[in-house]
């Protein structure tokens, strides 16, 4: 998790090509989309306190969705996944612990 982290954040397009299934074009979005993401997760600057508000845990969990789909995973997938995530963590986790969580979720399958 924490290479794909850093492959994002760097922009290493050869690193996240080299992932069985992910093409130029997969790889080319993952770094558009997630990269402000990921940036900060690699910096340590990550919302680790979040204030708490209505909808927090379903914007932490859409990302969660939306990051496995530029992965490639169907979204049907990635939302299992994401769920399961959730389940398995206490408290109200944020992006980097439901997406990694998620990760091993589907490693597991």
């Amino acid at each position: 998790v924490d290479d794909l982290i850093k492959s994002i954040a760097n922009g290493d397009r050869r690193r996240l090509g080299s992932i069985s299934g992910v093409g130029k074009k997969a790889t080319e979005r993952m770094i558009l989309e997630l990269k402000d993401k990921v940036a900060l997760l690699s910096a340590g600057v990550g919302p680790s306190t979040p204030e708490t508000g209505p909808g927090l845990m379903d914007v932490s969990v859409d990302d969660v969705i939306s990051a496995l789909n530029n992965l490639g995973y169907r979204p049907a997938v990635s939302e299992e996944a994401a769920r399961k995530a959730l389940n398995s963590l206490e408290g109200e986790p944020v992006f980097e612990e439901l997406f990694k969580e998620a990760l091993k979720a589907l490693s597991r399958r």
